[in-house]
């Protein structure tokens, strides 16, 4: 089972673009999906997890659409600690 790594991003973030460019140097692969193109997506996290903070990290469990979500702020507070935590995961 395959896990798939999945940030919520925005135009303009500078957290956003910090963490994929720390996840790109650390080899984890990941998908992005911006928010203003996946707005269905992005209100459904947001309505589960109550929070609109960016960058938002899910962790796709295999070929479900299952999996924890890790929101910057609440879950995690640096790359290196939200890396640790995918590591768990790949």
């Amino acid at each position: 089972m395959k896990n798939t790594i999945i940030i919520f991003t925005m135009i303009g973030c500078p957290y956003c673009v910090n963490l994929k460019n720390f996840l790109v140097e650390s080899n984890i692969p990941y998908i992005e999906l911006k928010i203003h193109e996946n707005k269905r997506v992005w209100e459904q996290l947001v309505k589960q997890t109550g929070l609109r903070h960016l960058p938002t990290i899910f962790i796709k469990e295999g070929d479900t659409d299952m999996g924890p979500v890790y929101v910057s702020g609440r879950d995690f507070e640096s790359n290196q600690e939200i890396l640790d935590i995918i590591k768990k995961y790949i």
